[in-house]
Formats: C-alpha cells, structure tokens, sequence
C-alpha cells in the first residue's frame, strides 16, 4: 500500500556535485543533493490526450471513422504541498531565488524549470515508484487563514529523452 509522496527539486542552471543541472544533465542524487519541496500530503498525475479523427468516404456514401490517433500529450503532477518552503513562496510571490531568506515579489516569472524527483513509499518505507522528469512548474493560489496553510505546486511535464522512472510494485 502506498502511503507517502516525496518531492525533489533541482534548479535549472544549479551546481550539484559539480555538475550543472541543464536539460541535457540530471545529475545523479540523494535527497540530500536535491532539495525536498516539502512535506507532500498527494500527488495527483494527470496524462491528457488531445485525438484527432481521420474519416474515410464510404461506398455508400458519407465518410466513416478509419483512423484516430494522438494529436497531443501532456502529462500535469499536482502536489499538494502541507508546508511553505522557500521554494513553494519564491514561485507564489513571483520572486527570484531567495537570498538568506530575502524574497523580491513580481521580479521573477513565478515559473521553474528542472528536474523534478518524485518518490512514493509504502507503510514500511519501502520506495514503490519514482518518476524523475524535466517540468516547469508552477504554484497555484494559496490561501492563508485561520487553517494550516497548504499549497498546490504542478508540474508540466516537458519532453525529454532523459525523464526516467522506476515502478516496484
């Protein structure tokens, strides 16, 4: 049984074990080397499929369904994030990279490219899957009140013949 979601970042352009992180470079990790997001309550993962139908002229006349193929595909991962990282509050208030904890909102785009490391264990801390793929992400709007504040980070997942993944079920 699945019970628990982990999330790992690492920046575009960023230095790790002397390796630059780029689109053509995932550096190899632990999670010390990648940063964690935050504490991940769920993570949903959403393909979406765009088809288009090809009709054919039928002998009896009109056009009959011949073909339908995939005419786009993207994949979103939306994490719902139970705490505010530095991260999670340099994408919300479309700041740059935070400096000793000094943000400078609407100076950035509020979007961030690099790879992205999700990992899903079972009850017994056992790793049952891992995805790591090339994504841009993005923060959607967060509410802060009288309630422990929680955030939805999601991830467009970009081509890349380096993204990788790994099932142990």
């Amino acid at each position: 049984m699945l019970v628990g979601n982990w999330l790992y970042f690492a920046r575009d352009g960023d230095t790790i074990n002397t390796e630059v992180v780029a689109v053509d470079n995932k550096p190899p990790h632990t999670p010390a080397e990648w940063p964690a997001v935050g504490d991940v309550e769920e993570a949903n993962l959403t393909p979406n499929i765009t088809e288009e139908e090809v009709y054919s002229p039928l002998t009896a006349g009109g056009y009959g369904l011949s073909e339908t193929f995939n005419k786009t595909s993207k994949l979103t991962i939306a994490c719902v994030i139970q705490d505010m990282s530095e991260l999670f509050f340099e994408l919300l208030t479309l700041s740059t990279k935070p400096v000793s904890g000094a943000i400078v909102p609407m100076s950035a785009s509020g979007r961030l490219k690099g790879w992205w490391n999700l990992v899903q264990r079972d009850q017994e801390g056992n790793q049952v899957s891992t995805i790591e793929v090339w994504a841009r992400a993005k923060v959607e709007a967060t509410k802060f009140g009288n309630n422990h504040a929680k955030g939805t980070l999601t991830l467009d997942v970009l081509v890349n013949a380096l993204n990788s993944g790994d099932l142990d079920i």
